[in-house]
């Protein structure tokens, strides 16, 4: 018996196919018969459920409605979208599919969404699914342990390709949601936006981002030299080699100390609160295989803040606070920890950044004790109703701690203190640790310093990226878009517009092909885009733009068959003969009101 699914060729579209607002891996797919049994389809279901949730986000990107009620397109369609989603891929996009001949239900075109040609991660994760539908529709056995295998296969080579750290695809994401186009430029930068009004992003690094200044904030020696010079509040610190030395300078600078990397970012390696030389030799160790630039530093009394500012702006103040229990008067503090621990697990939904959440597990280790040996504690203490006890030194989310959004109740003072310093260093984007006791209260009144300045900070909110990409990218990074079919006078007239507006400051590209189009909105040096099209782009083709500012036709093209209009914002029709005098001025006045 044939196989039931046959894989055709497959081809990149980096533009907007059938509405995708991504760029498209696009399959040809051969159904060799339209019937299947219900079993193979119950079976497929089932492994589907197994391996991949329903309540997965994936599966519930969008798909259109015919092709995710058709039998077999709809199940490979949402199977295909959860594996790449494992392989942290963009699929906000969603997938879908045509038939080239409405008359022939046998061939298809599904597209899938893509990053670049060179990434075939959309093409692999289809022909497993394809395969396992092959399988089942021939009566053979899948276990649902084999699919995994293969997904964790594909998964480990894919997944150095996907967009990295913590905070590209939650851009890519902000991005879907804010309506900002983007595309892939080189390995981790990606564009946001078109032409003159786009930005590119490496993670937090901006096309602005200062690779002086990241660095000096990078090393924090460096960085509280620039700071202290400025006249900011730093902690005393200062460089040791050996644990022998890294004891002296805490006993000069007086318990506790912290132990840090001078020249490492994120929290990595920071041990808080060192009160005795044992402490502070045994941190040494541990911290030495990490960097051989260590710090002892003064320990500042005071709640951890993580101020985000971007573009002389801030954006957010959130309290991050180590992990720890309130006592109850009931429970050990083992088994308080294990109650916040399974909580944390069962919750489903995020809770709102004005509440404090945590959301990794509470980790107790050697650290933990100490804390609690320095309270007197220990594991299976029961701490009276109310109390605080504190069971970590940094406020590492990773490690347990807790965030809560207090950016309202900060003092203005704060804010300030955090503007300062980051212009201090010449960053666009930068999240600050501020130390102080209460951030309601200004630190000129109660103390406090700045712990470091992170020029790649890593955003844990989602909501976070959708601000930083608003404060960046400007008008939506859309640029003025108009696609045009008249004549070859009309055209010409409107070539003629390229000096005057150029001369007016905007700078004009004129494309008539779709690869001169994608070479406009690459350019930061484009202003507007006039894109003029011989014939109707193919029913089965790609759009360069998924959304045009005007379209402009003449009047013998008719409008219903014009896939310009579906697209454009505004459409002007034209008898040529009637208007052609005013067109060039009319355009060029639209252009100049567009572009500013």
């Amino acid at each position: 018996m044939n196989k039931l699914l046959e894989l055709g060729s497959a081809r990149f579209e980096p533009g907007y196919w059938r509405g995708l607002r991504q760029p498209a891996m696009l399959v040809s797919l051969r159904l060799t018969r339209l019937e299947i049994g219900a079993s193979a389809l119950n079976r497929f279901d089932a492994i589907m459920d197994q391996v991949c949730p329903v309540q997965d986000e994936a599966i519930l990107t969008p798909i259109p409605t015919l092709v995710a009620d058709h039998p077999v397109l709809g199940r490979l369609l949402r199977l295909t979208l959860a594996i790449l989603a494992k392989m942290q891929m963009p699929v906000m996009a969603g997938a879908t599919a045509i038939k080239p001949d409405a008359q022939d239900s046998h061939d298809w075109v599904v597209g899938l969404p893509a990053i670049s040609e060179s990434i075939r991660a959309p093409q692999a994760a289809f022909r497993l699914v394809c395969s396992l539908m092959n399988e089942l529709a021939a009566g053979k056995d899948f276990k649902p342990d084999a699919l995994v295998a293969y997904m964790n296969k594909l998964a480990k080579q894919f997944r150095p390709l996907a967009p990295g750290g913590v905070n590209t695809l939650r851009f890519l994401q902000a991005a879907h949601e804010l309506d900002i186009p983007w595309r892939h430029v080189a390995n981790n930068v990606y564009q946001f936006g078109w032409g003159s009004r786009s930005r590119w992003l490496d993670s937090s690094f901006t096309d602005e981002t200062s690779k002086i200044s990241a660095s000096l904030a990078r090393d924090k020696v460096a960085c509280a030299m620039v700071l202290r010079d400025a006249g900011l509040p730093v902690p005393k610190h200062q460089l040791v080699a050996t644990a022998e030395q890294a004891v002296k300078v805490a006993e000069a600078l007086g318990y506790p100390v912290v132990l840090k990397p001078a020249n490492l970012d994120g929290g990595a390696g920071v041990v808080v609160g060192l009160r005795d030389a044992e402490a502070v030799e045994r941190a040494f160790v541990d911290v030495a295989k990490l960097s051989k630039r260590i710090l002892v530093e003064q320990f500042i009394e005071g709640n951890d803040h993580r101020v985000t500012v971007v573009k002389d702006e801030v954006l957010s103040v959130v309290a991050r606070r180590p992990p720890g229990v309130v006592g109850d008067g009931i429970h050990t503090i083992r088994e308080l920890v294990d109650q916040i621990n399974t909580k944390r697990a069962n919750q489903s939904e995020p809770l709102e950044p004005s509440v404090e959440q945590g959301g990794k597990p509470i980790a107790l280790d050697e650290e933990s004790l100490i804390w609690l040996r320095s309270k007197g504690l220990g594991l299976d203490s029961v701490v009276p109703i109310g109390v605080s006890v504190r069971l970590r030194g940094a406020a590492n989310w990773s490690h347990g701690g807790t965030t809560q959004d207090v950016s309202r109740q900060a003092h203005p003072d704060n804010l300030e203190l955090a503007l300062r310093a980051v212009a201090a260093l010449r960053l666009d984007v930068a999240g600050l640790d501020l130390l102080v006791p209460d951030i309601t209260r200004s630190w000129r009144e109660t103390g406090g310093a700045i712990c470091e300045v992170n020029a790649q900070p890593q955003f844990t909110v989602a909501t976070r990226h959708q601000q930083v990409l608003a404060r960046l990218v400007c008008q939506k990074g859309r640029i003025p878009v108009v696609g045009v079919m008249l004549s070859r006078e009309g055209n010409k007239r409107l070539e003629s517009l390229v000096g005057p507006l150029e001369r007016d400051g905007i700078r004009l590209y004129v494309a008539s092909t779709a690869l001169e189009c994608h070479e406009a909105l690459r350019h930061a040096n484009v202003d507007a885009v006039i894109w003029q099209m011989d014939a109707l782009p193919s029913p089965a083709g790609g759009m360069p733009f998924d959304r045009l500012s005007l379209a402009i036709y003449g009047q013998g093209l008719k409008a219903q068959s014009n896939p310009l209009l579906l697209t454009s914002i505004d459409s002007w029709s034209l008898d040529e003969s009637a208007d052609s005098n005013n067109l060039a001025e009319r355009l060029r006045a639209y252009l100049k009101e567009s572009s500013l």
